[in-house]
């Protein structure tokens, strides 16, 4: 099956009458404002966290780090899991940036999939609203939260090593920064084990409705919220005051327990390892994943591994018609396994390319950047049926199967673009608008065919 989607942005125009103060305060330029302004010269609505907010935050998933800004708010699926919330959308309706290029995660998929942005690589991210997140899809209604890597920008040489430390569940964590020339390297480790709660997780109302025993009162550990991350990254930045090309390579694995999704099987996890090392469910250093420390719950956890290629051109053509050209291209691969005890549930594995061109020049008045983006993003979806006592292994039986409630699919998204702005000595002016042409395709898995052959026979 194939489905055509057409979208059209409507224009929309922002004014701001009220003359603008000399007021003395540092300027903070907006990365992702494309005529470099600062940003009290911007209409649309931009929040900014720097890089000292950014590390004292660094254990948090991203949607709580956002959380505190205006607007936003994380929809929390235990501690490793914060999908940011922009004006009450989440999901695809928000866009997730990092460098201004797609992540290529797949946390639109589900509530409990974590955003692939490495906190510990970033030095500023930025939330815009209103027409200026018309330059990166059609996101006018929510919002875009743009990250920018420390690896792709130019610096002096330097060397960081930060150390940390947490009681509420054992949290350890080392990150090293280093800059050495025109070659940026980080690597970074993060590991922690069950939270300790005051009082058990569910309520004494859900227990009864379950008529589960009242355990006692007192401090335990919440059950799956351990969480293991770590990653490498590489960036390089070449050029001149005039141009610029920079890259990204990097490489990040998350381990992470799923709260509120265990199973009652009665069976025992022992064996399995789950160690900082190899992510195939076994056993969490530290603190024991297995039978034992579960009971009789069969503990579910996601494993993922994100492998990411960024590449950014820029010219300066300041004297001819155009200001600059700048262009993106990035590539991710992403895979996730949901694990449910020893066994293998649903797998993602998805790729994604991205390209844009744009550039800037001044129409009449008005500074005006256009261009066009295309997206290319291919879903593979693996569902692992159990033996559910009933023989044909299907997952429909007495026992307990995987269903797969999401179709393969390749997308391809072609966008094009503008942002236009006009200032005076009183009056600022924004118009945005874009347009998009959408075209995916959906697979049905052949074995779907043959069971609903078998079922009408």
């Amino acid at each position: 099956m194939k489905a055509f989607k057409w979208a059209l942005a409507l224009l929309v125009t922002s004014v701001f009458g009220t003359s603008l103060s000399a007021q003395e305060i540092d300027e903070v330029v907006v990365y992702s404002n494309p005529f470099s302004k600062s940003i009290d010269e911007v209409i649309s609505t931009v929040d900014i966290l720097g890089e000292d907010e950014l590390n004292i935050s660094s254990d948090l998933p991203l949607g709580s780090i956002l959380s505190r800004l205006p607007g936003l708010d994380s929809s929390g699926f235990g501690p490793s899991v914060g999908q940011p919330i922009i004006r009450g959308q989440g999901g695809f309706r928000v866009g997730v940036l990092n460098n201004g290029m797609s992540t290529g995660d797949v946390a639109y998929t589900g509530d409990d999939h974590s955003n692939g942005v490495p906190i510990h690589n970033l030095e500023r991210i930025e939330v815009l609203k209103g027409p200026a997140a018309l330059r990166y899809g059609p996101y006018s209604s929510s919002g875009v939260i743009n990250s920018f890597n420390k690896l792709m920008a130019s610096g002096e040489n330097e060397t960081s090593l930060t150390l940390g430390y947490g009681d509420s569940a054992d949290e350890n964590s080392a990150s090293l920064f280093t800059r050495m020339g025109n070659f940026a390297f980080s690597a970074y480790y993060e590991d922690a084990d069950n939270m300790r709660i005051p009082t058990h997780a569910e309520s004494v109302a859900q227990l009864q409705s379950e008529g589960e025993e009242i355990p006692a009162d007192r401090s335990q550990d919440a059950e799956n919220t351990f969480g293991e991350n770590q990653g490498i990254s590489l960036g390089g930045n070449f050029g001149n005051d005039r141009t610029t090309l920079s890259f990204l390579i990097a490489a990040d694995d998350k381990t992470y327990g799923v709260p509120g999704h265990s199973h009652g099987h009665g069976e025992d996890h022992d064996g399995d390892d789950h160690d900082g090392d190899d992510h195939d469910g076994d056993d969490h250093d530290g603190d024991d994943h297995d039978g034992e420390e579960h009971g009789e719950e069969e503990s579910v956890q996601i494993d993922s591994e994100h492998r990411t290629f960024q590449a950014q051109l820029s010219h300066d053509l300041s004297g001819n018609f155009f200001n600059s050209i700048r262009a993106d291209l990035s590539h991710s691969s992403f895979e996730q396994e949901e694990i449910e005890g020893a066994e293998t549930g649903i797998q993602y594995e998805q790729d994604e390319s991205n390209f844009r061109l744009e550039a800037s020049a001044n129409l009449g008045n008005w500074q005006t950047t256009f261009g066009s983006n295309y997206r290319d993003m291919d879903l593979k979806v693996i569902s692992e049926s159990h033996d559910d006592g009933d023989g044909d292994g299907d997952g429909d039986g007495d026992g307990h199967g995987h269903g797969q409630y999401l179709p393969e699919s390749d997308r391809s998204e072609i966008g094009l673009f503008f942002l236009s702005q006009l200032e005076n000595e009183s009056w600022l002016i924004e118009l945005a608008g874009r347009y998009d042409s959408i075209e995916q395709e959906a697979f049905k898995d052949e074995d779907d065919d043959d069971d609903d052959d078998g079922d009408d026979d």
